[in-house]
């Protein structure tokens, strides 16, 4: 279990309660079987849970870690990814690495432009009242997450309610 499916589904399950639960992966193997894999117990125990209800947003990838999938932490309203399976699942918290504020009531979008070095993208709306769009963004080959303000760049309106999308044109 954990292994890299074919496709797969993550959401949040409802063990924790109405708080918090564990993100689970939902694959089918190589024999056509589904599996369930319990990313939080499984691998990651020790990272925050995600607040429910959340937002999810995930893509696959080049490289090490090609697997991602974002989250609002429950405890701390921080936009966390999980990267895996390359040698194990792990769990970075982008608030902090990007130095951004707290992730809103949630909307979030993501997306991997094509390419080994191509960058990763995620974006989100803050909790800081003006509900501006916010991106946390990394260039695989320098293993580091940067922060975007575009809609303060930009000097364009907050948000109105939690939708969000994005794409990435070639």
């Amino acid at each position: 279990m954990g292994g890299t499916y074919g496709s797969a589904v993550y959401y949040v399950g409802n063990e924790g309660g109405q708080n918090s639960g564990d993100v689970h992966q939902l694959g089918v193997d190589n024999k056509g079987n589904w599996m369930d894999h319990d990313l939080y117990m499984s691998v990651i125990q020790g990272s925050p849970k995600p607040a429910t209800p959340t937002e999810l947003a995930s893509f696959y990838a080049d490289g090490d870690r090609p697997i991602l999938v974002f989250y609002k932490s429950y405890d701390e309203d921080d936009l966390h990814v999980l990267e895996g399976p390359g040698g194990g699942w792990e769990d970075k918290d982008l608030t902090v690495a990007t130095n951004g504020p707290h992730v809103s009531d949630m909307a979030l979008t993501s997306f991997h432009a094509s390419g080994y070095s191509a960058p990763l993208h995620v974006y989100y709306i803050d909790n800081l009242g003006d509900y501006h769009v916010h991106e946390a963004y990394d260039y695989p080959d320098d293993n580091h997450w940067w922060g975007n303000h575009p809609t303060s760049r930009t000097n364009s309106p907050g948000a109105t309610g939690n939708v969000l999308t994005s794409l990435w044109i070639p």
